[in-house]
């Protein structure tokens, strides 16, 4: 604890609280205290001998600024399946589906056949790849080594002794060292690969590579809107319910554009199309690009292309029966939203552009 009006300077008539009867003597008798932590928050602390009070005791007032810390609310990690281990154990996760599919008994309805498929594919790769352990690294030069060191000086970083201090000291300068190294050879790698493409004339590559080394984080937002009336909404519920009426206005059947291939069907005639074969479904399957977001399924890409035999053949007779009955799984029909900023105060839906994560 500290006694704040000790600690100014001020004139004499500002320093006493108290005088003896007679104004023969004055004393400093009272006093305004506050905790160590709270001390550059105190500006000025002094009494008031012009104050209007009843009494023998002069007023001492402080005056403070405080400033309170902005606390963040503690955001869920986002699970990340580790598709680096997928590409070494992609052939023991095939033999795992296969197994569990051999073991299924017989569905009918095309639901029922969806998430039973879906179970097993993600129970058995959580199984056999799983997640990423920790947040993957944000700098495209960080390799495993380095995180590891930056793991063994954290943990002499939180001990008090001599030695403790010395092996910190010394890792962190090795790790200084590594990622000073190792990001001037990624630098020069970019700008080797740069020149040679700008030597052979492909510029395309060249905007790309220049853009992906330069491009600055995407700024995910929408967790407060305003409502029609310009009522800024932060209830998480209220925040959905406005971006549900804002998507569905969006999208609504009667403002979209009437284009071609919209023909009408006479009532009681069927339109149909030719059969799905399997290699349409094997080649949109290897067609699709690695390393995007899985949808509402938790399913990414890779895992689809390294599926075996039975599996496959499960997910196209699923696919025919889509196609022919016309009845979709409910993890088909469902989309989820993500809103990113177009600049960077948005407060309003139209401030943003939106993408969906759909079931591949």
């Amino acid at each position: 604890m500290l006694v704040t009006n000790t600690w100014f300077e001020q004139e004499k008539r500002r320093r006493y609280t108290w005088k003896a009867p007679g104004d023969e003597t004055r004393y400093q008798l009272d006093y305004i205290i506050v905790k160590e932590r709270y001390r550059n928050s105190v500006k000025n602390s002094r009494a008031m001998p012009g104050a209007d009070a009843d009494m023998d005791h002069n007023l001492v007032a402080m005056t403070s600024h405080l400033q309170l810390k902005f606390i963040r609310n503690k955001k869920q990690a986002t699970k990340r399946w580790d598709k680096e281990t997928l590409k070494t154990r992609g052939s023991d996760l095939s033999q795992r589906i296969e197994n569990k599919i051999r073991e299924q008994e017989e569905i009918t309805t095309t639901e029922e056949r969806w998430t039973a498929l879906r179970d097993i594919i993600v129970e058995e790769a959580e199984v056999t790849i799983g997640y990423q352990k920790g947040q993957a690294p944000r700098k495209p030069w960080i390799t495993g080594e380095m995180l590891q060191e930056m793991e063994e000086g954290r943990k002499w970083r939180h001990q008090s002794t001599e030695e403790a201090k010395r092996e910190y000291k010394r890792l962190n300068n090795k790790l200084r060292r590594t990622t000073k190294k190792a990001r001037e050879q990624w630098w020069e790698g970019q700008c080797r690969e740069i020149e040679e493409l700008q030597r052979k004339g492909r510029h395309d590559k060249v905007y790309k590579i220049v853009k992906n080394s330069t491009k600055k984080p995407t700024q995910i937002g929408g967790r407060s809107v305003q409502d029609k009336d310009g009522v800024l909404l932060q209830d998480p519920e209220q925040v959905k319910k406005r971006w549900k009426e804002y998507v569905e206005d969006l999208y609504q059947a009667k403002i979209r554009p009437m284009g071609l291939g919209q023909n009408t069907v006479d009532e009681g005639e069927e339109e149909t199309g030719p059969e799905l074969v399997k290699e349409e479904i094997l080649a949109a399957i290897k067609g699709m690009k690695n390393n995007k977001a899985e949808g509402i399924d938790n399913i990414p890409v890779e895992v689809l292309k390294s599926l075996g035999e039975k599996a496959l053949k499960k997910l196209i007779q699923l696919c025919q029966d889509i196609y022919r009955t016309g009845e979709w799984p409910e993890d088909f029909l469902q989309t989820i939203l993500i809103p990113l900023k177009k600049k960077a105060n948005a407060v309003r839906c139209e401030e943003y552009r939106t993408i969906s994560l759909l079931t591949q």
